[in-house]
Parts: structure tokens; C-alpha cells; sequence
């Protein structure tokens, strides 16, 4: 998913993942010869660990990240305030229904 993120959209300026877990999007974005940042609440492979994105005031020029479950609205909200150039936020969603929740067997 990062790689066809970065090989499909141009970002300026450096990269922050403020929810970068084990480092996919920074890693992926060094790959792509991006400057790259991460962060996280909790332990991290590639960042800053212990910071609350919610309460991370800091200007970022570009976002990319995956929201954490139940906190889309707010994360994404906090990015349009914190990012000035650019934002790619992966969400999760369930698109398809199980085969027992559409009667399918």
C-alpha cells in the first residue's frame, strides 16, 4: 500500500507519519528519496514514542498516515490544522460484508 501511495502522488517538503507504528510509510517514503518523520503514542520502530498527535501542535508540510481505529475524524481534523501542503490519510474500512451477513453460504 505505501508503495503505490508514493509511485501514484508527489509530495513537498518533508513527510511525517504521526501514527507510524513499525515505520511502513517512513520506510517506504525514504525508498521513494522523501525526508521522513514518524511518531507515535505507542512504541515505535521509526520515531518519536509517547506523542499524542492529537496534542502534537507542531507544523508538519506533508502527513501520511493510517488513522487509528475510532479516531479517523480527529486525526484527520488535527491534520488539515497541523499540515500545510499535503495529506494522505489511510482509513479502514469494511467495504465488503461477510458471506454469512449477506445470506451466503
Amino acid at each position: 500500500m505505501p508503495e503505490q501511495l508514493f509511485a501514484q502522488v508527489r509530495f513537498i517538503g518533508p513527510i511525517h507519519d504521526p501514527a507510524c507504528g513499525e515505520g511502513r510509510f517512513v520506510k517506504t517514503a525514504w525508498r521513494a528519496s522523501y525526508e521522513a518523520t514518524g511518531s507515535d503514542l505507542e512504541d515505535c520502530v521509526f520515531g518519536e514514542i509517547g506523542i499524542d498527535f492529537r496534542e502534537d501542535f507542531r507544523p508538519r508540510v506533508a502527513l501520511v498516515f493510517t488513522s487509528p481505529s475510532g479516531l479517523h475524524e480527529v486525526f484527520i481534523a488535527h491534520a488539515l490544522d497541523v499540515a500545510s501542503e499535503a495529506m494522505a490519510v489511510i482509513v479502514r474500512s469494511r467495504l465488503s460484508a461477510p458471506k454469512t451477513d449477506i445470506g451466503i453460504s
